[in-house]
């Protein structure tokens, strides 16, 4: 089973999660860019674009509708878009330190 659905916040992303981790079967979701994460992970989520909209896949149709209709309900956190954004610069801190490592080692500056 597939529903495209347009994520337009982090708290809908934070809902697929927390609707996914009740769930017994896979929840998948993909952008459209060929990225695919485990809905139940909210740095796989985290992972992808959602600047267009994303399929949520699944074998279980009920698990698959429970989770759709979940990322609409309602979180009165305003904190979370800070949270989001705080993990999001640390992974990017985390990808350039690598680049950073790799590049040092390759030219032999190490």
């Amino acid at each position: 089973m597939v529903k495209q659905i347009k994520i337009s916040n982090f708290t809908e992303v934070k809902n697929i999660m927390n609707a996914a981790t009740h769930c017994v079967d896979e929840i998948g979701v993909h952008d459209g860019k060929g990225s695919i994460a485990d809905a139940k992970s909210i740095l796989g989520l985290m992972s992808l674009d959602y600047t267009h909209p994303v399929m949520l896949v699944s074998e279980n149709e009920k698990e698959l509708q429970r989770v759709y209709e979940a990322r609409l309900v309602a979180d009165h956190s305003p904190h979370l878009l800070l949270h989001f954004i705080i993990l999001k610069s640390l992974t990017i801190l985390n990808i350039l330190s690598i680049m950073n490592a790799e590049y040092t080692k390759r030219s032999g500056r190490g």
